[in-house]
């Protein structure tokens, strides 16, 4: 995950269409304006995936940065468990594309004598 950085692909596109890259004028919008984005393994060995993702992404991703349970993910984001489908779904489909890893968890246990 890359946070607050400029639009490069953009940019490289600007300065590769220029007859002259080192004279090329970059628009100010791409001069100053930041995104965050999430690099995935492209379809071949030598490319990345590039998606822009929002500020609510980021914070879900950091929060899944540390080892979660289910059900420490689905309080997180505030599903119910009418949901729980979805969610496993979602989860299913982060796993697909690797930016979560899969562990054996177990739920969180009450402690003794609570």
């Amino acid at each position: 995950m890359l946070r607050d950085i400029h639009a490069c692909p953009e940019i490289l596109d600007v300065l590769s269409a220029a007859p002259a890259p080192e004279a090329a004028e970059i628009p100010a919008g791409l001069r100053t304006q930041k995104g965050q984005y999430l690099l995935l393994p492209g379809d071949s060995e030598h490319t990345v995936r590039n998606l822009t993702i929002s500020g609510d992404s980021v914070r879900l991703l950091t929060f899944l940065e540390a080892p979660r349970s289910k059900s420490e993910i689905a309080q997180y984001i505030g599903v119910a468990d009418s949901n729980a489908e979805s969610l496993g779904a979602l989860l299913g489909r982060l796993l697909d594309l690797g930016v979560l890893q899969h562990r054996e968890l177990r739920e969180p246990q009450p402690a003794a004598g609570a």
